[in-house]
């Protein structure tokens, strides 16, 4: 498998995020609440089978991206010789 470039993370993030402010919105409810739910199998997908399906899809390339985005900096982190990238000393 091919290595993810930050830039096509942020990219993926951007996206994943536009779509579930989208379905937040649309069931008033948040991804995080949603996809409880649906992991469960609490919610009747019925009529709403094809939203749900493309909502936990990227609910969970949202979580996979920020999992390799928090990867990288804690590489970036060791190679720089601190706990995180975003830490700079006085």
């Amino acid at each position: 498998m091919a290595e993810v470039t930050v830039s096509e993370i942020i990219d993926d993030l951007r996206v994943a995020e536009e779509v579930l402010r989208k379905f937040e919105r649309r069931y008033w409810i948040t991804s995080e609440q949603f996809y409880n739910l649906y992991s469960q199998g609490v919610l009747d997908s019925g009529e709403h089978a094809e939203d749900f399906s493309e909502w936990a899809g990227f609910y969970k390339l949202r979580l996979r991206r920020e999992a390799a985005f928090r990867k990288i900096g804690q590489a970036v982190g060791r190679y720089e010789g601190i706990d995180t990238p975003w830490h700079y000393p006085p």
